[in-house]
């Protein structure tokens, strides 16, 4: 099968926004699944993960070989996106402290430069865990890229960050590794849940 055939059965080959490191392939059948293996299996490695979209099917590459390893359509299963990612991101390698400080420095001045925000929030909704960052003159930390860091690297049963992703709303999705299990934590502007008690002035 011609390579932009191929291509056109993918609906997705990456997720993660660099573009520059696999975590997921995305097909829209599993013909297409087998098309682009037969294509590209030299670049297809041992643990790798693929999503079938139209039977929800995942599936890892063991030994030359798709293997499924869930089948929402016989089990009933719902996997969400989130779900999918957590399998995905499973697999990576974890970053080193200097990557990590060096993503969330560009976050800071980039998306989040002190005179841009007043309130943040690093939430993990699984772990029922939120921390609100308040922007000020004198603080606990120096920066918000040493705040952000110290929060989730500072969690009970922390072990590793599997990634840092800057989505498109400017919101931050950052991959843990806690006690054996993913979580995911989000960075994003909370100003709008902060609310004010006090005179409202002469009436």
């Amino acid at each position: 099968m011609e390579l932009d055939k191929v291509k056109k059965l993918c609906y997705n080959i990456y997720i993660k926004k660099d573009k520059k490191e696999k975590i997921m392939l995305n097909f829209l059948t599993e013909a297409a699944r087998d098309a682009y293996t037969k294509v590209y299996k030299q670049r297809i490695k041992n643990d790798e993960i693929a999503c079938i979209k139209d039977t929800q099917r995942i599936y890892k590459f063991v030994n030359d070989s798709w293997e499924p390893i869930i089948a929402n359509s016989d089990s009933g299963l719902k996997m969400s996106l989130y779900d999918l990612n957590k399998i995905a991101v499973e697999n990576l390698k974890p970053m080193m402290a200097s990557d990590i400080i060096t993503i969330l420095t560009t976050v800071e001045h980039s998306y989040y430069p002190k005179k841009k925000w007043t309130y943040l929030m690093l939430m993990c909704k699984e772990l029922s865990y939120f921390t609100i960052i308040k922007n000020a003159q004198q603080g606990e930390y120096d920066t918000l890229a040493d705040a952000v860091g110290d929060l989730f690297t500072s969690y009970p049963g922390y072990k590793e960050t599997k990634s840092i992703d800057i989505n498109d709303d400017a919101t931050v999705d950052i991959w843990v590794l806690i006690d054996d299990e993913i979580y995911m934590f989000k960075l994003f502007p909370c100003d709008e849940f902060v609310v004010t008690v006090g005179s409202k002035g002469a009436s």
